[in-house]
């Protein structure tokens, strides 16, 4: 169930329980705008993930240097902060994910495989036009426009991929798109009799988890999904320790499911239904 999933993890944004409004959750936001006919450049330093090279790289080189609106979220409550298994938030978590997202979407091939990610996501990241992570801040440069500048702040959350650790993305990327021996919609399960992935149920975490000790799941893949042209964000010495983390938290709760907020999912049972 959505319900007790979203009491694992914080969002960024969230509404306000009585207007309705967007407000800011985990990370507090500013918005500045051109809108609704005006434009603001883009820094130089900004990046985009490029998804015919598989990197980050300036957004400039590929067209981006102009957008509407641009939002600053402050991400320093995540940054440095837990995941449930023990491991640090990184902007390798933050932009890991985000690129592999894009890559679902505008990868002809992935697309193709997972049609219905790309319906739900497509249309919002079609509006984000570059990332700039700036110390403990994230800006992110959007062609869209609001009166209120707080549903500008909540449209920009389409870049803010806060959910679940780097590694954790990249598994399911690989059951996915790779390995292809599980769907990630519930679209796809049914056209192709496959298994929808839930990383709650053992049997599936178990399989998950068979990848990586199998070393089907390598760094070395992914780690342009992590890198900028300042450099990896992440380090192989640094996924080894979170590799192990991940499986010691499935050897300890059965499940491979890690956010980062207030509650942990610990155990689960289909057969109890109870969690």
């Amino acid at each position: 169930s959505v319900d007790p999933a979203r009491c694992t993890y914080d969002f960024v944004v969230w509404r306000h329980p009585f207007t309705g409004m967007p407000i800011p959750f985990r990370a507090k936001f500013t918005v500045e705008t051109a809108g609704p006919d005006g434009k603001l450049k883009v820094p130089d330093d900004a990046l985009w993930f490029d998804v015919k090279r598989k990197t980050w790289v300036h957004a400039r080189e590929l067209g981006r240097t102009e957008a509407t609106s641009k939002v600053v979220f402050d991400m320093s409550r995540f940054l440095g902060a837990k995941w449930h298994n023990g491991q640090t938030i990184t902007w390798a978590d933050l932009l890991g994910a985000l690129a592999l997202y894009l890559d679902a979407v505008y990868d002809p091939e992935k697309a193709r495989i997972e049609r219905a990610f790309v319906a739900v996501n497509k249309d919002g990241f079609d509006t984000v036009v570059a990332v700039r992570p700036v110390g403990n801040n994230l800006e992110v440069y959007i062609n869209y426009w609001h009166f209120e500048p707080a549903y500008i702040a909540n449209w920009a959350t389409w870049a803010t991929s806060t959910t679940a650790p780097f590694e954790l993305v990249v598994a399911q990327t690989y059951a996915g798109y790779i390995a292809k021996e599980f769907a990630l919609d519930l679209a796809r399960a049914r056209a192709e009799n496959l298994p929808w992935l839930s990383l709650v149920m053992k049997a599936h975490a178990e399989k998950v988890a068979g990848y990586f000790k199998d070393g089907r799941i390598k760094f070395d893949d992914f780690k342009s999904y992590v890198t900028t042209p300042a450099g990896s964000l992440m380090t192989s010495s640094d996924w080894d320790a979170r590799v192990r983390a991940l499986l010691s938290w499935f050897d300890k709760t059965g499940t491979l499911w890690v956010s980062n907020g207030p509650y942990m999912l610990t155990y689960y049972s289909s057969e109890e239904q109870k969690l």
